[in-house]
Formats: structure tokens, C-alpha cells, sequence
């Protein structure tokens, strides 16, 4: 286990009643043709498909069950569409915004990776390289976002801390109400 997400146990403790945390990468990847970053197995192995702050859940397919599969990428798909038009509306504005999109789960695609209650979705940008170098794109809805070198993990630190870049884009972690600063 790294240091961050070590870092992150103390701060916000995993649930005692996981669901979906013990995953078997292997066949879900050859199932779905990529590889998830070794920092979001690890992430998964401790909290699981755990909700935090009653707002941000992860998501990732689970099993290689062809049904799961089917509805893993249909849901992708779905949200896809919405971050392309945002990408293409943003490029019009003369945003910097990547604009290559390859089919979906195919390398070189958006693979998703978590949902919020607002709609956003969190993709990887996949490509050759490392997955744990992959850059994350923040939406379909609102401004989209870009982050480079981070992890799930280091998402929530960065917000639990109070540090950009998830200061400046998710808000003051202060502002959560206490009854909402959970992980379930």
C-alpha cells in the first residue's frame, strides 16, 4: 500500500461493511481490454464501492460477466456523449482540450473512473503509456477540468487538505456538513 493512500485511511477511515472491494483485476481487464491504474486497485482494495461526503462514488466494472460488461459500457457511452459535445463546445470557446476520441473501451479512450451527484463524470485519458500516468478529464457538465500526475487518492487528499487543484474545483472540504463527512 502507498504512503498517500496510508495518508488517506487515517483521515477518513474505509466503512466496515465493504461491497466490491475484493475484484479480480485480471479477468476484469482482459474482459475490458485496459488496465486500471495500480493506485486505483489499491484504492478499491480498502474502500471499495464506498460513497464519500454523500457525493462522489467510484466506478468501475467489477466482474468479467459479459451483462455487467454490457451495462458497464452502455452507462460509459452515455456520459461520453455529453463529454464530447462539452469538448467540442470548449474547443469553439479556444480551450486547450484533447480531441482525439477513440471508441470506447479501445486504448487511447476516456475510461471512467468515478461519478458525482451533480452528473460529472472523472475519466482517464488512456494511451500507451503507464495507467498510473494517465491524465484525469473532469466532466461532462460545467468547465472541464485536466488533471495531470494524480490519483484518486490524491484527489480526495488534495480536497481533504485543502490544496488546489480539488480546492479550486470540488470547493472548501469545510463547507461539507458534518453529517456528510462520511465514507459508506
Amino acid at each position: 500500500m502507498n504512503k498517500q493512500l496510508e495518508t488517506l485511511i487515517e483521515f477518513m477511515p474505509p466503512p466496515q461493511h465493504l461491497h466490491d472491494h475484493q475484484i479480480n483485476w485480471h479477468a476484469v481487464e482482459e474482459v475490458l481490454g485496459l488496465k486500471y491504474p495500480t493506485s486505483f486497485k489499491e484504492f478499491i482494495s480498502v474502500y471499495g464501492a464506498s460513497k464519500w461526503f454523500d457525493y462522489f462514488s467510484p466506478f468501475y466494472l467489477t466482474s468479467n460477466d459479459e451483462v455487467q460488461l454490457g451495462d458497464f459500457c452502455k452507462t460509459a457511452a452515455y456520459y461520453l456523449d455529453y463529454l464530447k459535445d462539452n469538448i467540442l463546445t470548449s474547443q469553439q470557446k479556444g480551450d486547450y482540450i484533447p480531441q482525439d476520441f477513440v471508441p470506447f473501451p479501445e486504448a487511447g479512450c476516456y475510461l471512467p473512473f468515478m461519478i458525482d451527484e451533480g452528473s460529472n463524470f472523472y475519466f482517464w485519458k488512456t494511451d500507451m503509456s503507464s495507467p498510473e500516468d494517465w491524465p484525469i478529464i473532469i466532466g461532462p457538465y460545467g468547465e472541464l477540468n485536466i488533471l495531470e500526475n494524480m490519483s484518486i487518492t490524491e484527489m480526495f487528499l488534495s480536497y481533504l487538505n485543502r490544496e488546489p487543484p480539488m480546492f479550486d474545483i470540488w470547493g472548501d472540504i469545510n463547507d461539507v456538513p458534518p453529517e456528510e463527512m462520511t465514507v459508506e
